[in-house]
């Protein structure tokens, strides 16, 4: 019957996710196409019946993403990030480019701010594996610091700051950082 069709089409899918970590099957797949008639039968189109409460229930657990444009665009957004860091070797795009704008939008998704939707798990857990800077101000504050610190060496030729100085106070904390000292959060890699 169709509610067997469903459930055995649905449990397809949740095992496509758990083996890919996302819901992007195949163009034209059989999976794909599946995808594309549950968008229909939420929306009423096409003189589909509509999905139950329970299937909506269920697609919405696993993340089922329900505007494929939305996801399209997030999804375009975030390969264009992940060049950029191949390319550069950083995420530090520059200050109002579309890129830098996506990426302050994601930390506001994030923290749920300004009445976004949040991100979903697999959006966090993909911009954490390229390492996003989640606390975009600390970066900058410690991209800053280090750059005073290469001009200071390449001025003295030497790394010793005047005693007390916040470049010399700012070398204490990496230093502690670095030997995990005082509570202080370790540097990154």
């Amino acid at each position: 019957d169709r509610k067997t069709a469903w459930n055995a089409k649905y449990q397809e899918l949740v095992e496509f996710k758990k083996k890919h970590g996302h819901l992007r099957a195949e163009c034209r797949s059989s999976l794909y196409d599946w995808q594309e008639v549950q968008r229909r039968k939420r929306n009423g189109m096409d003189g589909y019946s509509p999905l139950t409460d329970d299937q909506v229930r269920l697609l919405d657990e696993i993340d089922f993403p329900w505007d494929t444009r939305r996801q399209t665009t997030w999804n375009d957004k975030y390969q264009e990030l992940v060049e950029f860091k191949k390319n550069h070797g950083h995420l530090r795009a520059e200050y109002k480019s579309s890129l830098y704008d996506w990426q302050e939008v994601q930390r506001r998704k994030r923290n749920g701010m300004d009445g976004y939707s949040p991100l979903t798990d697999d959006q966090v857990r993909l911009l954490d594996e390229i390492d996003f800077p989640w606390d975009a101000r600390r970066q900058t504050l410690w991209n800053d610091k280090y750059q005073e610190l290469v001009e200071f060496k390449k001025n003295h030729g030497h790394l010793r700051a005047e005693y007390r100085s916040s470049l010399y106070v700012w070398q204490e904390v990496q230093r502690r950082k670095r030997n995990g000292m005082d509570g202080y959060s370790p540097l990154t890699d």
